[in-house]
């Protein structure tokens, strides 16, 4: 996984959080007890009282990697929990669909496989970074200067790395598996034109192409 890869996923999710806007791949699906529709690219984060009713998700790519463990601390925390394909569908007064907020579908992806909460806590270093960075700038001695211009952007590196390798990334894995789980649902179930069915199509066709250059 090479520095432009990383940098085109980054870039993609930036641009379509900020616009309101479908091989195999293992991503499960299941309805609760209160018929909602869960997406999952792990079979370990299906509840044993589900599992019977698992359903695979039939994607483009197919998925590698290292298991991840549940994510839902983050969405119970922030109020975030699972919801229905129906969610993300736009309605006119009437009640008919005229399309999908795909920003709000993001926006729970990221909630549900923590990728916020790790982009987040990295914004948060990074200003806590270049706070130290300008305080230290202003060191009385030289020597204090040049040990802070060293050592503060190496810490910043370094743990910054560790971040977004570590926990991000992973995180990364599990948004664009529920993500696809989601449009995948709603290209099925909602009651869309066929020019916006192939819209959403095109999305999960590009979406899987970033995954794919993540593994």
């Amino acid at each position: 996984m090479n520095k432009r890869n990383i940098f085109r996923a980054a870039v993609f999710l930036i641009v379509s959080l900020c616009l309101p806007i479908c091989g195999s791949a293992a991503v499960y699906k299941y309805v609760d007890d209160n018929g909602v529709t869960n997406f999952t690219a792990d079979m370990n984060n299906v509840p044993k009282q589900y599992r019977g009713r698992v359903q695979e998700v039939k994607t483009e790519i197919q998925v590698q990697g290292q298991q991840k463990p549940p994510a839902t601390t983050a969405r119970k925390l922030l109020g975030k929990g699972n919801v229905s394909w129906n969610e993300f569908v736009v309605k006119d007064p009437s009640g008919t669909a005229t399309g999908v907020d795909i920003r709000k579908l993001f926006l729970q992806s990221m909630f549900e496989s923590r990728l916020i909460f790790w982009l987040s806590l990295e914004l948060i270093f990074s200003v806590i970074m270049l706070i130290l960075l300008v305080a230290f700038i202003n060191w009385p001695t030289a020597r204090g200067r040049l040990t802070a211009l060293i050592s503060i952007p190496l810490l910043w590196i370094v743990c910054s790395a560790v971040l977004m390798f570590v926990f991000a990334m992973p995180s990364t894995q599990e948004f664009f598996a529920v993500s696809r789980g989601y449009l995948s649902e709603v290209i099925k179930q909602a009651p869309l034109d066929e020019d916006g069915k192939n819209k959403l199509k095109v999305l999960n066709d590009r979406l899987g192409e970033l995954q794919e250059k993540l593994l």
